[in-house]
């Protein structure tokens, strides 16, 4: 499966020989749905998690009692991003073929635009964190913090908005994200002052640009999730002591 999905995947299977051995992922499942109902309720003998290598996890299982595919995103690590976007849709269907058609149509739009936005939610807390500042304080060691926030997560705002669909961006628009873009150029350098100057004085102005680039991938009715078929009455759980 994982060598049709668009771009480059890899699969690790993970075996569950006891129901109780399914804990350790329920608490990563970023969508709050069917995935999570099953994997919590039911036994399952085992799932896949494919990963793109960039921090795209996507955990993938069958329905035990109809046989259907179900597919939903991993949280992305609590390391890189602060997760505040609502999350992308699990996704299913009867056969693999037409659940990777689906990753591809909708899962993927949706979790890409949710870390899009997590990502310009963190960059703009900062900048108004940094703009309420009273002079001489903030520790430096929060500053620093901040600025490599910036300098993980611009890249990828900068990559929306040079490959956007939209309208062209205009001369002024397009000067902004080059000097954004040297900024980052010349944080890679070693020339922090540069990168710091470019996230105090274009950051607020960036992040407004990409939220307008940044519009809602339109990925179809999500009906099919619930109109399944009836699970049987799960098995009570007697004497389960749950992981963290």
């Amino acid at each position: 499966m994982a060598s049709h999905l668009p771009g480059t995947w890899e699969a690790t299977i993970e075996r569950f020989p006891q129901k109780s051995d399914q804990d350790g992922l329920t608490s990563w499942l970023w969508n709050r749905g069917p995935l999570l109902t099953m994997m919590t309720d039911y036994r399952v003998p085992c799932a896949a998690i494919v990963r793109d290598g960039a921090g795209t996890e996507l955990l993938l299982a069958q329905r035990p009692w109809d046989g259907q595919y179900l597919a939903g995103a991993l949280l992305p690590s609590p390391d890189h991003l602060n997760v505040t976007a609502p999350a992308p849709h699990c996704v299913m269907a009867r056969t693999v073929s037409g659940l990777v058609a689906k990753i591809g149509a909708r899962l993927l739009p949706e979790y890409e635009h949710a870390v899009l936005l997590s990502r310009l939610k963190e960059v703009e807390e900062d900048l108004h964190w940094v703009g309420n500042l009273e002079p001489g304080t903030g520790a430096d060691r929060d500053l620093d913090a901040a600025l490599d926030r910036f300098l993980m997560h611009a890249p990828s705002v900068i990559d929306l908005l040079r490959r956007t669909k939209g309208p062209s961006l205009s001369a002024v628009q397009t000067a902004l994200v080059d000097r954004v873009e040297a900024g980052l150029d010349a944080a890679t350098a070693g020339e922090g002052a540069d990168a710091m100057a470019a996230w105090l004085e274009d950051g607020a102005d960036l992040i407004e640009l990409a939220r307008i680039a940044a519009t809602p991938p339109t990925t179809g009715s999500h009906t099919d999730i619930s109109a399944a078929a009836a699970p049987p009455t799960p098995t009570p759980a007697t004497g389960v002591v749950r992981r963290r």
